[in-house]
């Protein structure tokens, strides 16, 4: 295991992870097929007993892991028909140039019950000499910050956006500067100097002061979402108290893969576009 730290960059770090789902309806489908990739980091979390080991959980966005989850966000009525049983998620872990150094299947989803996160389990093998180590760190207002992931290219280097099914595209790490804006009860806001791109959602929002992750993220807020045009482009992310409750109910759990699935999505205060490789579509407000 090494401890990774960040300065303030632009290039992405050695290594990073993403993830891919994939789903196979027995019934219509011969083989599984895409079905949707995004960024994922890893958090190591200490023994919870002197006689037990550290575990390594992964992070990443529900909406990526069970979109069906998130019927409002997804035009396509097939979305409804796949269930957890027919959907198999794996970690990636990627050098600077996007290729694949190892890959593992990832197990036992934990959905937030409100918030756009999930956290995995490692499958047999885990991230093997390339598992890192993410710490968390609390993050203030005005925080210089860099958010980590991937952008989804074409084989001639152009970004694009992935259909179902397609799994020609490549995920290329991709690192962009930015700070931490207002946090809401709900939500909480980051500039970048650049508006994210299809993959990053899921990636480590890493603060350049401690090496920290402060968040994870999320979307992206559109014209006409905000009051103000203060907000349109910036980044939204789930903060470091969601990552953590994620967490705590993860390792509370011991209720079966499919159990953890929830229906209570919402909790935003601004609609986003969620980066993603479905296409990017407008997230509904909905109460919780």
């Amino acid at each position: 295991m090494f401890r990774r730290t960040f300065s303030i960059l632009n290039k992405p770090p050695p290594i990073t992870y993403s993830l891919s789902s994939w789903f196979r309806i027995p019934s219509e489908m011969s083989s599984y097929e895409v079905l949707s990739r995004s960024s994922c980091f890893p958090i190591t979390l200490p023994p919870s007993s002197p006689s037990t080991p550290s575990s390594t959980v992964l992070i990443t966005t529900q909406h990526v892991v069970a979109p069906q989850n998130y019927p409002q966000y997804y035009p396509d009525a097939w979305i409804s028909h796949v269930q957890p049983r027919h959907i198999r998620c794996y970690a990636e872990v990627r050098n600077e140039c996007g290729d694949i150094l190892h890959k593992c299947e990832l197990q036992d989803p934990l959905h937030h019950p409100t918030l756009d996160l999930t956290v995995l389990s490692i499958g047999e093998g885990g991230l093997g000499k390339w598992g890192g180590v993410y710490d968390l760190c609390e993050g203030l207002r005005g925080m210089s910050v860099t958010c980590h992931g991937h952008t989804l290219v074409d084989d001639d280097g152009s970004d694009v956006d992935v259909v179902v099914g397609d799994d020609s595209r490549v995920p290329l790490p991709l690192s962009v500067p930015g700070r931490l804006l207002v946090s809401t009860a709900k939500q909480n806001f980051a500039s970048t100097d650049a508006v994210l791109t299809v993959g990053m959602c899921g990636g480590p929002i890493v603060s350049d002061i401690t090496g920290g992750v402060v968040g994870m993220v999320e979307g992206v807020v559109p014209e006409g979402a905000s009051p103000g045009d203060e907000l349109i482009g910036a980044a939204a992310y789930v903060g470091v108290e969601g990552i953590r409750e994620g967490i705590d109910m993860w390792r509370k759990s011991s209720i079966s893969l499919a159990s953890h699935y929830h229906q209570a999505i919402g909790s935003h205060v601004l609609d986003l576009i969620l980066i993603h490789d479905l296409n990017e579509y407008i997230l509904t407000s909905k109460p919780t």
